[in-house]
């Protein structure tokens, strides 16, 4: 069953391999990194299956963007529903 995962630091070592072994099984990601080429290229490369936001989410003033306040919120919602899970 193919599944939406959000990755962040998505342009470089850890987060880049996530995000590529996630595509390989078919998997949909939305991707947020400082650096905008790597992601443009796995957009390129996998379609419809990237989305992406190069944003530095260090930065405060980015939260104001809406598509990062929805990411943030979204990783809210899945800490808490961790947290919570017994």
């Amino acid at each position: 069953m193919s599944k939406v995962f959000i990755v962040t630091g998505a342009s470089r070592g850890l987060g880049l391999s996530i995000a590529r072994a996630l595509l390989r099984d078919s998997h949909t990601v939305f991707l947020v990194a400082r650096s905008e080429g790597e992601l443009r290229k796995l957009k390129s490369q996998h379609g419809d299956a990237v989305d992406y936001a190069s944003a530095d989410l260090a930065d405060l003033k980015v939260s104001e963007l809406p598509v990062i306040r929805l990411v943030l919120f979204i990783l809210v919602v899945i800490l808490l529903y961790c947290v919570h899970e017994d």
